[in-house]
């Protein structure tokens, strides 16, 4: 199987129903799935454990996807953990803006679970190009 070391996969999101729907997505993949409701909470789990990447929404109380990836990016060490962003609130500009400030790849919502497959493929190098 293309993941067999189990990895944890952080999912960010306010909206209960999206964070449920992408853990399961994540466990059926056979990873382990933890889950913060915002942004800042996020960024106190992503200090105190590895993961081997985070699904984000961009639109979040308190701190917001843009911000994570901005705080992460201050960290140092965090700046090499993949970030998905997912939003159903795109507006112009927002997929370039989540890339330039370093996100990997960028969802819409609600999100395919092979879209969602394909993208943690790519940024945890399993992918089969």
């Amino acid at each position: 199987m293309e993941n067999s070391t189990v990895h944890r996969i952080l999912a960010v999101d306010d909206d209960a129903v999206h964070r449920i729907l992408n853990c399961q997505a994540v466990q059926s993949l056979g990873y382990r799935c933890v889950t913060a409701e915002d942004g800042e909470f996020a960024l106190i789990l992503l200090k105190e454990v590895k993961f081997a990447a985070v699904i984000s929404d961009i639109s979040m109380p308190y701190l917001d996807g843009f911000g994570l990836l901005r705080a992460m990016s201050k960290l140092g060490y965090l700046t090499h953990t993949p970030v998905i962003m997912v939003t159903s609130e795109s507006g112009p500009g927002d997929k370039q803006r989540a890339l330039d400030l370093g996100a990997s790849a960028y969802l819409p919502k609600p999100v395919v679970r092979a879209d969602l497959k394909d993208a943690l493929g790519k940024v945890l190098g399993w992918a089969n190009n």
